[in-house]
């Protein structure tokens, strides 16, 4: 892994502009600049999804996000959201659970309700689905139940983290996704994303080495930039 050039990183890179304070031309360039490093996708918020594919053209992966970053919303507006998402144009979903419900109600069936509803959406419309589990925040215990939740109703991916978390991601914190994973049969089926304060290259192979098959972050320029 340490020889992987960056072109071949940068396959594996997922670059996230999602930062509300964004100007336009803040927002130009770095769609501009994600593309000519020809990064594995590019993942907007909802409001940007229509500008950024007209700027790019449909030829570029961009994706976006749903209930982003904390979940709260109730099922039906997370169906609306996704299905508003696809129609749009968004190739990939990375979506937040409403893991409060499993942190303070330990209420299962109410999270896999709403991930299997969003997810099923997702597959009709061949869009890729990663659940985000907020690895770095929630205890041990919930954040394999989201897994759990994201294997059943059938998930692509498994998230570490939105980035607002407490810290960033960690090896540890892919280690421990990619054992749940190999625990439930289905490690070769269902990949990992790691995000949340990736900011260098060696952190993204470190991650890439643990496990994680995508790297996430707001800096791509730096992490390919420190590739020796």
């Amino acid at each position: 892994m340490d020889r992987m050039n960056k072109h071949v990183l940068a396959q594996h890179i997922d670059a996230a502009i999602l930062k509300p304070w964004l100007s336009r031309n803040e927002i130009s360039e770095l769609l501009v600049r994600a593309k000519k490093l020809q990064v594995r996708c590019i993942i907007v918020t909802p409001s940007l999804l229509e500008y950024a594919i007209s700027t790019l053209g449909d030829e570029v992966c961009i994706g976006s996000v749903a209930s982003f970053p904390f979940g709260y919303s109730p099922i039906e507006s997370k169906i609306k959201e996704v299905e508003e998402i696809i129609d749009k144009g968004a190739k990939e979903i990375d979506f937040v659970p409403n893991y409060q419900r499993l942190l303070i109600h330990n209420d299962v069936e109410y999270v896999f309700n709403e991930v299997r509803a969003v997810t099923e959406i997702a597959r009709t419309s061949n869009v890729v689905f990663k659940l985000i589990v907020e690895a770095p925040m929630l205890p041990r215990n919930v954040v394999k139940k989201l897994v759990e939740i994201g294997v059943k109703a059938g998930v692509d991916y498994i998230k570490t983290s939105s980035g607002y978390g407490p810290r960033h991601t960690t090896v540890d914190d892919v280690l421990f996704l990619k054992r749940v994973l190999e625990e439930l049969g289905v490690a070769d089926k269902v990949k990992i994303k790691a995000a949340g304060g990736i900011r260098s290259c060696r952190q993204a192979l470190e991650l890439l080495e643990a496990g994680a098959s995508i790297i996430g972050t707001s800096t791509p320029d730096q992490i390919l930039n420190s590739c020796s």
